[in-house]
């Protein structure tokens, strides 16, 4: 994502412990979580969460990594 982006994800109404986990990752690679929106599906006793994404700089040197680094070493 370009620094200025913002990626989107629609998360079921649960995800603190999925954010929590990915909090180092997002800052380290230049982003921040911006305030989460929860509301309710019509018709359903349902609930969804919007996460933001903003991209504040560019990603550092080193990412994307290869897939046997990010198994070895997750962030």
């Amino acid at each position: 994502m370009k620094a200025g982006g913002l990626f989107l994800a629609m998360k079921a109404g649960s995800c603190g412990e999925e954010l929590d986990e990915a909090r180092r990752a997002i800052s380290l690679l230049g982003a921040h979580l911006e305030p989460l929106v929860t509301y309710p599906i019509p018709g359903t006793e349902l609930t969804r969460t919007l996460i933001r994404i903003r991209k504040d700089s560019p990603t550092p040197k080193g990412y994307p990594r290869r897939f046997a680094k990010i198994k070895a070493k997750p962030l």
